[in-house]
């Protein structure tokens, strides 16, 4: 499987999880990763793995941004609709760019 297939595999499957949560409910980072043994930080990630942490050459940075910024909006998300809706962009530009 390709950096991509599992990074697009990946927020396949916290979307999934986030999607059966209370969507005014409160974001939790622990609570996914206790319920699905994922996140969203660097740690997770298919990328980040494979650039050991030099994110310049990493192929998802743009302007300085993971993402393309994308991926802080995603961050600050304070409920699970915004953060799906975030999600769902992260995800979209990792299929273009990734």
């Amino acid at each position: 499987m390709t950096t991509k297939q599992k990074a697009l595999k990946h927020y396949d499957k916290m979307i999934a999880w986030a999607s059966r949560q209370k969507p005014r409910g409160r974001v939790s980072y622990p609570k996914m990763i206790d319920a699905i043994n994922q996140d969203w930080y660097s740690d997770s990630c298919s990328y980040c793995e494979q650039q050991r942490e030099v994110c310049s050459t990493c192929p998802l940075v743009s302007g300085g941004n993971c993402c393309g910024g994308l991926w802080y909006e995603l961050h600050i998300s304070r409920t699970w609709a915004s953060w799906i809706t975030s999600a769902k962009k992260v995800r979209e530009y990792i299929k273009r760019n990734g």
